[in-house]
């Protein structure tokens, strides 16, 4: 999760916009531009579900934001760790003991 403050112009987000009284919850996927008062403005905003343009947007601080690179990152961390855990798990299996690389 990025703080609403911290966000970088130029990078990818996306947003996820808790349910309100007119709206139910949705997730979007944008391009951050500028902040302008309490509104922040992305180009190339789409819907998640359903998957649709829409063009440019404003959204605030009710949002909750997620960086796309620190997705990715955790991702691939995840995917190592759990590779790594089956390494270790093949090789104990044949060698009958811990192995240490």
């Amino acid at each position: 999760m990025t703080p609403y403050a911290d966000l970088i112009p130029g990078k990818i987000y996306y947003i996820y916009q808790p349910s309100t009284q007119y709206l139910t919850d949705a997730f979007y996927r944008g391009t951050f531009v500028k902040k302008n008062n309490n509104l922040l403005s992305f180009l190339d905003v789409s819907a998640l579900k359903p998957l649709e343009y829409l063009g440019d947007g404003n959204f605030g601080k009710t949002e909750i934001y997620y960086e796309l690179d620190k997705i990715k990152e955790n991702a691939k961390n995840a995917r190592e760790q759990m590779e790594k855990r089956s390494l270790d798990l093949i090789l104990e299996s044949i060698l009958n003991e811990d192995f240490v690389y």
